[in-house]
């Protein structure tokens, strides 16, 4: 029934990127930013973490608030390195 109701949605996104997106240009000499990558990684895994012991520890207790400020660095430090 889920599938049916999104069928239509999916076909219309399918066609419309199909028509209207265009392939960007290729830019040389690019590496991959390994910094980013980690920093990344390590903030949502712990968003991840802290939403899923959330159930059942609640969101007020300190293991939470502690992942949830433990979270917060890599992603500050993720908008500094960009």
């Amino acid at each position: 029934m889920v599938f049916w109701f999104n069928a239509p949605i999916w076909i219309a996104g399918a066609v419309m990127s199909s028509t209207k997106l265009r392939e960007t240009a290729r830019v040389g000499n690019l590496g991959f930013d390994y910094k980013k990558f980690t920093l990344a990684g390590i903030g949502f895994s712990t968003a991840l973490l802290a939403l899923t012991r959330v159930a059942d520890d609640g969101w007020t207790s300190t293991i939470i608030l502690g992942i949830s400020c433990r979270r917060r660095l890599p992603f500050s430090v993720y908008w500094r390195v960009v």
